[in-house]
């Protein structure tokens, strides 16, 4: 048998209160934004220019050459360099481009 001791008016006020406020507890955290995988990780940026051609490597224009001497306009040869910045963790180049002539 329950027994309000002269106090079941107060605590069938109080009672909804409680539960309301438990209801909201439990609710808040389920509407705020969660973190994504994206800011949980952040990209790996490169540079990449494309202004190198058969007259780039020589000794008098630069200290040392690439293990494999191209030009930028050679399909193959950026489709290498994209291949070894993929396996080397870089999700994304940075280019500067002037147009076709030039800045």
């Amino acid at each position: 048998m329950f027994s309000c001791a002269g106090n079941c008016k107060l605590e069938r006020r109080v009672l909804p209160w409680i539960a309301l406020l438990v209801a909201i507890a439990l609710t808040v955290p389920a509407l705020l934004p969660q973190q994504t995988d994206a800011q949980g990780q952040r990209l790996v940026l490169a540079f990449y220019y494309t202004w190198f051609d058969e007259n780039t490597w020589t000794g008098s224009k630069v200290p040392d050459f690439p293990a494999q001497t191209y030009a930028s306009r050679d399909a193959g040869a950026m489709d290498r360099q994209i291949a070894q910045a993929q396996g080397a963790g870089i999700d994304a180049f940075v280019v500067s481009w002037y147009g076709p002539w030039g800045g």
